[in-house]
């Protein structure tokens, strides 16, 4: 196993943990752009205390590399329709592969955060990766002549450098934090096949706050061994309800 497979594993079991029961496991390899995977390993998950809301029968999701070593151990998403979506859309053997590495991805993605691993997401973002985040600014009180003043959604355009600033505040201050992801559709990019649209639905709870919220990342597959994001977009429920998602249709990419 990688050392940064086993700390991001450690990082994983101490907000979860579980167990398989199976005595041997005979699984297919799947070829993913930058080695192997093996899905579907059954778990059951063992709480740690009653914030954990998710199923505690799970599956597990093991990335290996050309030579046979770990790369990565998560557990999968728990919707398998979502999953099933993702990949079935897959029109070729090269989509496929990518289509696993996003899906791969997607279940990382959730686990750094989760993990407050910055060093992992440092590494997914390109250098100069547009960061996006939308805000609900709600009113405090009615107007003097007794209306109430309509929600204000406000955008937050950052940096990659900013962004993980920022974010590394506030991972510090959290005592408390699980992201959950669903509702994953996947869009290839029709003239430029390595760019791929991903937009999913996110829940963020932590031991102060929680919000509701759709993301859009934008992938690059053209080094297929480094996958990058360019575009990273948040918007809450309101928003999306009248703007809709965003999408590949709204960034100019050269």
């Amino acid at each position: 196993m990688e050392p940064g497979a086993k700390a991001r594993l450690n990082a994983l079991w101490e907000n979860l943990h579980f167990i398989c029961e199976e005595p041997s496991i005979i699984s297919r390899c799947l070829n993913d752009a930058q080695g192997y995977q093996i899905r579907g390993v059954q778990i059951t998950v063992k709480p740690l205390d009653a914030s954990y809301t998710q199923s505690v029968n799970r599956e597990l999701t093991i990335s290996f590399n050309r030579t046979g070593i770990i790369t990565g151990v998560r557990p999968a998403m728990e919707n398998q329709e979502d999953v099933r979506k993702v990949l079935g859309d897959g029109s070729a053997v090269t989509d496929m592969a990518q289509r696993r590495e996003i899906l791969k991805f997607v279940e990382d993605f959730r686990c750094y955060y989760n993990e407050r691993d910055i060093s992992s997401l440092n590494k997914i973002y390109s250098e100069d990766a547009l960061i996006i985040t939308g805000s609900v600014i709600k009113p405090r009180k009615t107007g003097g002549d007794g209306r109430r003043f309509t929600n204000d959604v406000r955008y937050k355009v950052q940096n990659k450098q900013q962004y993980l600033q920022n974010l590394s505040a506030l991972f510090k201050r959290l005592k408390y934090l699980n992201v959950e992801f669903e509702r994953i559709t996947v869009t290839r990019n029709g003239s430029k096949p390595h760019l791929y649209g991903v937009k999913l639905h996110q829940k963020w709870s932590t031991s102060t706050y929680s919000d509701n919220g759709w993301l859009f990342l934008l992938w690059d597959f053209a080094d297929p061994d480094a996958p990058q994001i360019h575009v990273r977009s948040w918007q809450p429920d309101e928003m999306v309800a009248t703007d809709g998602v965003l999408s590949m249709d709204d960034f100019f990419m050269p």
